[in-house]
């Protein structure tokens, strides 16, 4: 970025004075990967962040108004963005790299298969100094808008969806004993907690370990479509159940 300035002195003279400022790019990096963080050729226009809470009424037979809603849980936070590549401006070949990179981040990690435990790359997104929450890519959309002759895409935009991964500190979660995220549920009909936790542990007492990491206060009210942290399995339970 380029600023000029323009200062009149006391006899009249003017004088232009031209300053030349960092100008920062925003970066997706993986957490704990070897991988080169990619650097937006472009900053966004703009992006969003979302937040919200889940919450349940159970309605009162012959009430006359609306019964008070209870508190379920929080959601975890969004942000969506949108990005864009030209490879007339960077002197390349063509956009498949960065667009290919970041289609590949929504898979599970090389890691995390080769321990069969499926689970996202942890994503960090930054700009200006400021980092958002950590995140794994829900979804990324590209839209081809150029093509060279022979076909090669040179200009793409890119549409992308993070969505929260909760940090837990280590110590916090005393039953246990580990502060490693393994993996995502999304809650269906018909789940309670000490099924979900046969199913990945082998032991259905281990529903209090799922609870805690996922920040629910109340176990019998567990809607469906809400999303749960399945930390690493406690002392002693297996994985012989996960499905």
């Amino acid at each position: 970025m380029i600023r000029a300035g323009i200062v009149v002195s006391g006899r009249g003279a003017v004088s232009v004075g031209v300053t030349a400022t960092r100008l920062d790019r925003a970066t997706l990096s993986l957490k704990d990967s070897d991988e080169p963080p990619l650097h937006c050729q472009f900053n966004p226009t703009e992006y969003t962040i979302s937040k919200s809470a889940s919450w349940t009424r159970v309605p009162v037979r012959g009430a006359v108004s609306a019964a008070i809603p209870e508190f379920v849980g929080t959601n975890g936070a969004t942000l969506g963005l949108d990005l864009f590549f030209d490879a007339r401006a960077s002197d390349t070949d063509g956009v498949d790299e960065p667009v290919n990179r970041l289609l590949s981040w929504t898979q599970p990690s090389r890691r995390s298969i080769d321990q069969n435990r499926p689970s996202p790359p942890v994503i960090s997104f930054a700009w200006g100094g400021t980092a958002a929450f950590d995140a794994y890519l829900s979804s990324a959309s590209a839209r081809f808008v150029l093509f060279r002759r022979d076909g090669t895409p040179i200009r793409a935009h890119v549409a992308l969806r993070l969505e929260e991964i909760p940090v837990i500190l280590p110590g916090t979660n005393p039953t246990s004993g580990s502060d490693r995220v393994v993996r995502r549920r999304t809650v269906v009909a018909g789940d309670t907690l000490p099924v979900i936790a046969y199913q990945e542990y082998g032991r259905a007492d281990a529903w209090r370990v799922i609870a805690e990491a996922s920040g629910i206060d109340d176990p019998a009210r567990v809607a469906p479509g809400t999303v749960l942290v399945v930390p690493e399995p406690p002392t002693g339970a297996g994985t012989g159940g996960r499905r």
